[in-house]
């Protein structure tokens, strides 16, 4: 998992350097920057469902505290230095610093809120089924996401969560099932399985 977690990194990085690098949309509509954007976020949020089952396991307040302290309060002290920097450096004058802020909490870290909509989506369904095993609640608290329009009045970045929760699913029902190491897969049977998993993100997206 750490070589998957340090692909995950590389593919993010590659990505954002695209347009550091001012290659911009041209570049993201390449085989190479197809491949980039289908396949990172993704990656991304299995690994995070993956290592979330002690997390999802704890009390509820324990649970937000813990992603608190180690999600949105660094995120918030990240935007508030950032925002104050801008400020001093004149790259802003409006909106205010206060609306600033909200902005940049907001809007660019779409994967934080879909991640937070992850664990408290999942842990809704956890205490709403509490009979019921893992995978039967993960396929309800799916459906039920999938059914809730786009068109309606939802949290921020609430159609990225609709969008990356099956993958971050995915990766909690792996850890459940220990599948990855029941999976004893030949040389033949790895190339299937990782050409079957680039043809369902190519229909997905």
């Amino acid at each position: 998992f750490d070589l998957l977690k340090c692909f995950a990194i590389f593919l993010v990085i590659w990505q954002h350097s695209i347009y550091s690098f001012g290659y911009g949309i041209e570049m993201l509509t390449t085989p190479i920057g197809k491949f980039i954007s289908m396949i990172n976020m993704p990656l991304f949020m299995f690994i995070v469902g993956y290592f979330s089952k002690s997390s999802i396991q704890r009390p509820f307040r324990q649970m937000v505290k813990n992603k608190w302290d180690t999600l949105l309060m660094p995120m918030l002290v990240y935007c508030a230095i950032q925002s104050i920097v801008e400020l001093c450096l004149g790259t802003f004058t409006l909106p205010p610093l206060y609306k600033h802020l909200i902005l940049s909490i907001i809007r660019p870290y779409w994967f934080i809120w879909a991640l937070l909509y992850s664990i408290l989506w999942y842990r809704l369904f956890r205490y709403l089924l509490p009979k019921y095993n893992t995978l039967i609640i993960s396929t309800i608290s799916l459906m039920v996401a999938m059914l809730i329009p786009r068109g309606i009045p939802v949290p921020p970045h609430f159609a990225a969560f609709q969008s990356m929760y099956p993958f971050f699913l995915i990766g909690l029902i792996s850890k459940e099932y220990n599948l990855l190491n029941k999976l004893k897969l030949s040389k033949w049977n790895s190339t299937i399985m990782f050409c079957s998993l680039i043809v369902f993100l190519i229909l997905y997206f």
